[in-house]
């Protein structure tokens, strides 16, 4: 449930060419399932276009599927403060959030992705280990059937 489909890729023109570089050799590193590689390629990109939200969402989620969840929260918090309405980024901000177990904040931004976005699996499965107690049943199902 965490391939880069999900990130619109943005216009990346206005980027830089050492920005775009970065990104391209990070989608190849995280196709060949090389996260730690992937996360330092994008956090080099980041660093350049600490703003975008695009980069920053691929950077989170290969720092997150390499056991990096406390700098994919460290470089999704501004992005969602600046970008409220990009799902990609509430989703994956819930996610690293739930791993580095600030739960009732995962859970937080869990509802503000799901309002954006109610049919990325994510954040439903966020609220079902997380979220209030008489809701776990019904999003541990939506998170299921969504992830089909």
């Amino acid at each position: 449930a965490m391939g880069a489909q999900d990130d619109d890729t943005a216009d990346l023109a206005e980027l830089g060419d050492e920005a775009r570089w970065r990104l391209r050799l990070g989608d190849l590193l995280a196709a060949r399932q090389r996260h730690g590689a992937a996360a330092h390629e994008y956090g080099a990109a980041l660093a350049i276009a600490p703003e975008d939200p695009v980069v920053a969402a691929r950077f989170a989620r290969a720092a997150l599927q390499s056991g990096q969840a406390e700098r994919a929260v460290a470089a999704l918090r501004p992005v969602v403060a600046t970008h409220p309405e990009y799902a990609p980024s509430a989703a994956l901000l819930a996610r690293a959030l739930e791993a580095a177990g600030v739960e009732a904040e995962a859970s937080a931004f869990a509802v503000q992705a799901i309002r954006l976005n109610p049919f990325d699996p994510a954040p439903h499965c966020v609220l079902a280990a997380v979220g209030p107690e008489p809701q776990r049943a019904d999003e541990a199902q939506r998170c299921a059937s969504l992830s089909r």
